[in-house]
């Protein structure tokens, strides 16, 4: 029989068989952005005359060929291949051809697009600024990566238990997405530890808060630790600054209701484990903290998650829950759910202050 870990609120494990629908999953503080697309009718007009312009080049070029044809097939007492032979040599319907395609391909187009150009380039305007918004969410250290690869970044991280937000650089979040499997993974985070500590110090710079400064001192002392490898002390400190700033101060921040608030915090960075149904909304939240969840998974004697896992770490210290690449994974969690926090509250406050 295995020895149970304690109970202790702070494992609440949400119920994968529960959909609590939006409601579990608030949305975030920043307003989503929404352009008025009503105003790019005219690109239908474009559309609609480029298609008819291509049917009218199909028909006279469908024209031209039966001209051939016909002309072939008047030398009736000629061979095939000396029909063909000629009608090839007769220039006239080839140049035909041409002049039709050439006519058809440029009718009215040009100043029809010049129209819609000026008269909707305020709308141009929003679309960039959308797309500019987009590419925002994306963390900086993974805005050079291939779309399909943020698939691979949230499906390592949900395995990991941990995050590749802001940290570590690009070269190596790419040597993690080529890497086979989570002991592979393990081998490169411990390969650049020191490069790694460099990274999460750069990243968090970035937290400006007085609230959140002594949260941001522990992992400064953590990344160091890391860069002397003293890896068990670095993961201690990480995973209860990573506990902590989930479990106090994001669930405050949240400011969720109901039961279980705990668990809605964590579905709130994790809202689906199926990436086709990610939006754009939430592609930040699952970018940033794709292996909450992973990390809060219980931890029972003997049978302990190969990921990090915060429980472990506090409970389960003579069980396997201690390792150097996990000790580098409790750094990145921490940092990444941190930076965000700090984020988003100075957004909230000047979206407060407007």
């Amino acid at each position: 029989m295995t020895e149970e870990t304690p109970s202790d609120p702070s494992d609440e494990q949400p119920d994968p068989t529960v959909d609590d629908g939006a409601a579990a999953h608030p949305a975030r503080p920043t307003p989503a952005v929404r352009v008025d697309f009503s105003q790019l009718a005219p690109f239908a007009e474009v559309a609609r005359q480029l298609g008819e312009q291509a049917t009218r080049m199909i028909a006279g070029i469908r024209e031209q060929l039966d001209h051939a044809a016909a002309t072939a097939a008047e030398g009736a007492a000629a061979t095939a291949a000396a029909a063909a032979a000629a009608a090839a040599s007769d220039p006239s319907w080839l140049a035909e051809l041409q002049r039709t395609v050439r006519t058809q391909v440029t009718c009215d187009f040009g100043p029809v697009l010049g129209h819609v150009l000026a008269q909707n380039q305020l709308q141009f305007a929003k679309v960039q600024q959308l797309l500019a918004g987009l590419r925002q969410v994306i963390p900086e250290n993974l805005r050079d990566l291939q779309a399909g690869d943020h698939e691979k970044v949230f499906q390592l991280t949900a395995e990991d238990g941990t995050s590749l937000a802001w940290a570590p650089r690009v070269a190596i979040v790419r040597e993690l997405l080529a890497a086979d499997g989570l002991e592979a993974r393990s081998t490169v985070l411990v390969d650049h530890a020191v490069e790694i500590a460099e990274d999460v110090e750069a990243s968090l710079a970035t937290v400006a808060l007085p609230q959140h400064q002594a949260l941001r001192t522990l992992l400064l002392e953590a990344a160091a630790a890391v860069r002397r490898g003293l890896f068990g002390p670095a993961q201690a400190a990480a995973s209860n600054a990573f506990d902590t700033t989930v479990n106090v101060h994001i669930l405050e921040f949240l400011a969720l209701d109901g039961p279980n608030t705990k668990d809605a915090t964590r579905k709130h960075f994790r809202p689906t484990d199926d990436w086709g149904d990610i939006t754009f909304a939430e592609l930040e939240l699952v970018l940033v903290g794709g292996g909450i969840a992973t990390a809060y998974k219980r931890w029972s004697r003997g049978e302990g998650q190969p990921s990090f896992n915060r429980n472990g770490t506090a409970h389960q210290v003579d069980d396997g829950a201690y390792s150097p690449a996990h000790a580098i994974r409790a750094l990145l969690l921490a940092q990444a759910t941190l930076r965000w926090l700090d984020a988003a509250v100075s957004a909230a406050a000047t979206e407060d202050a407007a």
